[in-house]
């Protein structure tokens, strides 16, 4: 069993750690913010920016739905982690 001490750094190192990953995951709706200066410096087209939404998009979904079924077999910690660390 784990000391008290213990157990409650392990409940802020989870917590710093679900903070961290969810502002990762909010990154691709901030996508709109850099949508002009990246047309404006690489002379990319609206459609250009927008496949590279819809993309980033898909690959979020798609992860989410690989990650989920991951999830059911092992747990959590490494499915969280793995994602962490793509």
């Amino acid at each position: 069993m784990q000391s008290k001490a213990a157990s409650a750094r392990n409940r802020w190192v989870i917590a710093a750690s679900g903070m961290v990953t969810m502002m990762t995951l909010g990154t691709i709706y901030s996508w709109s913010l850099f949508t002009q200066p990246l047309s404006g410096g690489f002379g990319w087209s609206n459609m250009t920016t927008t496949w590279t939404f819809a993309l980033a998009f898909f690959s979020l979904s798609f992860g989410a739905m690989v990650g989920g079924r991951w999830h059911d077999k092992i747990g959590p910690r490494k499915v969280a982690f793995t994602g962490v660390m793509l």
